[in-house]
């Protein structure tokens, strides 16, 4: 059964909304040592790769994450600390 035009305006809203939470989430983790923040910036690019290419090609172009949402899609894992790489 094919998807209709709402069903896809809804599901590119939710994705785009989970895409929002992941960021909220990640600069949480920014700022507290507790929570990590490279994977939420993962799933936000996924969620923003379903709903919205603007904002997934900003966050791939993006000086501190981009490197690590490219290394994930290359390799299936987190390869460099952007720390380490002079990237901070």
């Amino acid at each position: 059964m094919p998807k209709t035009r709402a069903h896809q305006h809804v599901a590119r809203a939710v994705w785009f909304s989970i895409g929002v939470i992941m960021i909220v989430l990640a600069v949480i983790g920014a700022v507290l040592p507790i929570m990590p923040t490279t994977v939420f910036v993962i799933m936000a690019a996924f969620a923003f790769g379903k709903s919205s290419p603007a904002i997934e090609a900003y966050l791939l172009n993006h000086r501190y994450f981009g490197p690590i949402i490219q290394d994930w899609r290359k390799y299936g894992a987190i390869v460099t600390c952007p720390f380490s790489q002079g990237h901070l």
